[in-house]
C-alpha cells in the first residue's frame, strides 16, 4: 500500500510537470517507452538499476549509458535519475501505470483490451473501438489480443469492467446450468 502512494505522489508530480510544460502526453509516452525498456529482456535492466551489489554511482552510469543511447524527453530523464537516487527505480513501472491513469482522465481517454479467438480485421477492430467510445463518452485506446481458449466471440476489459461474450462462457453458463438442474433434482 505505501509503494502504491509513493507511485501516485511521483506520478502526481510528473502530471503537474507536464501540464505545466505543455507536453505531458510525451512524458506519459516517453515513460511508458522507458518502462518497456526496463522490462526487455526479463527485466535484466530494471534488475541492474536497483541490484543491491552495485554501487549507486554505478546504477547511476549505467543508467545514465541507457539514456544517452535511448534519448528521453529531459523531464523524463531528470524522473529516472531522481527516482534512482532516491531508491524509486523499482517503483517506475508502477509510477508509470499511475501516469498513464492520470493522464487518461486529464485527456479523457480510457484503455480497452479486446480478445477474440482469431484475429480480426482492422475494419471490425474499428468498429468495436467506435461502439466503445459511444457508449463510454470518451477516447478510447483498443488494444487487440489473441486467446484461442475462448472458442469463438469476444471479451471486452474496458477499466476494471469486463464484458464477457465468449464462446467459452456461454458455455461454463450451459455447464453450470446443468450442475445446479441436476443437483435441485437430487434433492
Amino acid at each position: 500500500m505505501a509503494d502504491t502512494t509513493v507511485a501516485r505522489r511521483y506520478a502526481r508530480a510528473l502530471l503537474e510537470l507536464g501540464i505545466e510544460a505543455g507536453n505531458l502526453d510525451q512524458i506519459s509516452t516517453e515513460l511508458q517507452r522507458f518502462t518497456g525498456l526496463l522490462h526487455a529482456n526479463d527485466e535484466q535492466i530494471l534488475g541492474a538499476l536497483v541490484h543491491p551489489g552495485l554501487l549507486p554511482d554505478e546504477r547511476a552510469g549505467f543508467l545514465d549509458a541507457i539514456l544517452a543511447k535511448f534519448p528521453f524527453e529531459p523531464i523524463v530523464a531528470n524522473f529516472t535519475r531522481l527516482a534512482l537516487e532516491k531508491g524509486r527505480a523499482d517503483l517506475i513501472p508502477e509510477i508509470n501505470d499511475a501516469l498513464q491513469h492520470m493522464a487518461d482522465e486529464k485527456f479523457g481517454r480510457v484503455r480497452a483490451v479486446l480478445t477474440t479467438a482469431t484475429p480480426i480485421s482492422d475494419a471490425l477492430r474499428e468498429e468495436f473501438r467506435a461502439a466503445l467510445a459511444a457508449s463510454t463518452g470518451k477516447t478510447v485506446i483498443l488494444e487487440s489480443a489473441v486467446d484461442d481458449t475462448l472458442l469463438g466471440g469476444v471479451t471486452i476489459a474496458v477499466g476494471d469492467k469486463i464484458y464477457d461474450a465468449s464462446v467459452r462462457s456461454r458455455l461454463q453458463g450451459i455447464r453450470q446450468s446443468l450442475i445446479n438442474a441436476s443437483a435441485a433434482a437430487e434433492a
